[in-house]
């Protein structure tokens, strides 16, 4: 119920008594277990982290090679339905309280490192399959990771110009342009 009331609402804008209403619970027992509205959406993370992320990354380990993985990851998190957006809103949220404050900052870093060495892990499989030039690997995936987000920020805020299927193509034309032998 809280990650549908924080990613309909915003962090800023729900507030316990909305996510307890919704989670058919009294705010008193939503406050005896969470701190806040804040730690709230640290668990929403978490748990979107096993039923949304896990799922994604799993699927494209199982991939016939590196290239079709990082693909899979391009479609999964780019998709257009209701349940992306929701994902991207909450973890724009959670950016944001993560600037402010160390512990938040401190698991928001460890779940970003925990995507960094995914995502590395798919390209270097591309990289050792013949698919990808290996010039800077760990350049590469900086520069995947900052082009995802940054597409994740235009592509799924309210009424942004930049819509997913965009977002997927930039990043399908990027790794395409990564090809062993197109340069980059």
């Amino acid at each position: 119920a809280a990650r549908e009331v924080i990613a309909e609402r915003g962090l800023l804008a729900a507030s316990v008594r909305d996510i307890a209403q919704a989670g058919g619970v009294s705010a008193g027992t939503l406050t005896y277990h969470f701190s806040g509205v804040a730690e709230v959406i640290k668990e929403v993370l978490e748990r979107e982290m096993a039923l949304f992320y896990e799922p994604i990354l799993d699927k494209a380990r199982e991939a016939e090679d590196g290239l079709e993985g990082l693909q899979i990851l391009i479609d999964c998190f780019f998709a257009g339905d209701a349940r992306t957006v929701q994902h991207w809103r909450l973890w724009v949220d959670f950016w944001s309280l993560s600037a402010h404050d160390e512990q938040y900052a401190a698991w928001q870093l460890q779940t970003y490192r925990r995507w960094r060495d995914d995502v590395r892990s798919l390209f270097a499989l591309a990289v050792e399959q013949g698919g990808l030039d290996s010039a800077d690997l760990d350049t590469t995936v900086a520069d995947f990771l900052a082009l995802a987000d940054g597409l994740a920020v235009q592509a799924f805020l309210p009424r942004a110009p930049l819509r997913p299927a965009d977002a997927r193509r930039q990043l399908s034309d990027w790794i395409d342009r990564q090809r062993k032998g197109n340069g980059p």
